[in-house]
């Protein structure tokens, strides 16, 4: 484990230490009644238009949100295909076009384990596939309550200031997923769903009755063909 958060209550805000045993410190004074986490993947549900170019089109898409974020790459090597969708873009070029305050954090913790990435790589080598709940169980089981904190942590601080964290992965959100064959399920899953779910659970254990918790999927193919008429697709959770 790389890092580790712990709430405190004297302060009110969260300690983020680390393997040197340096702390963030992470104030939450004030936790409003909704907290929103986004979620993005790297890849595009629908096909992109040649113009804006992708980053240019990121970076236009969270200025749009409109308010401070974290933005968390929760991918175990912290870049995509062809090195593409790397820190360079995260967290110096897209950063540079959004107006409001942001982060970029990499946290490798909060990935699927190397193992299991070469474990699914392998079976889909032989021309099969891991299927996507098996891939889920195993990644759940190995994700540990300690990187959901760190997560969480960041996700409420943002909200306390107005703002949000967003995950990010890979995969596309497809909004009909539950109702996809499974073969397609195999394309669409990836695990900031299941990493989501934990973080909302543990907020709503936590917090009880006092908080809403809002999931925001950001599609950047769909902002790209709405313009100024986007608004994001969301799921509410309430304890």
């Amino acid at each position: 484990m790389s890092q580790y958060a712990v709430w405190n209550e004297k302060t009110h805000g969260w300690e983020i230490i680390n393997k040197l045993g340096h702390i963030q410190y992470l104030d939450v004074p004030n936790l409003s009644s909704v907290v929103d986490i986004g979620l993005l993947g790297t890849r595009c549900l629908h096909e992109m238009p040649v113009k804006p170019n992708k980053t240019t089109a990121m970076g236009r898409m969270l200025d749009a949100l409109n308010r401070p974020l974290y933005l968390i790459d929760t991918r175990r090597d912290g870049t995509g295909a062809q090195s593409s969708w790397s820190p360079r873009e995260f967290a110096t070029i897209i950063p540079a076009m959004v107006r409001k305050p942001m982060e970029f954090l990499h946290l490798p913790a909060a990935a699927p384990s190397i193992g299991l990435l070469d474990e699914d790589r392998k079976v889909r080598k032989a021309g099969k596939v891991l299927p996507w709940q098996e891939f889920k169980r195993q990644y759940d089981t190995a994700l540990t309550n300690e990187s959901v904190d760190v997560v969480r942590a960041y996700v409420e601080a943002a909200a306390a200031v107005g703002g949000m964290a967003i995950i990010l992965c890979a995969e596309p959100y497809c909004p009909d997923f539950d109702a996809l064959a499974q073969e397609h399920q195999e394309e669409y899953y990836c695990h900031r769903f299941t990493l989501a779910q934990r973080v909302v659970q543990s907020i709503l254990a936590a917090r009880n009755d006092s908080v809403d918790v809002k999931l925001i999927n950001l599609e950047l193919s769909d902002f790209v063909k709405s313009g100024r008429y986007w608004t994001p697709l969301s799921q509410c959770y309430k304890y």
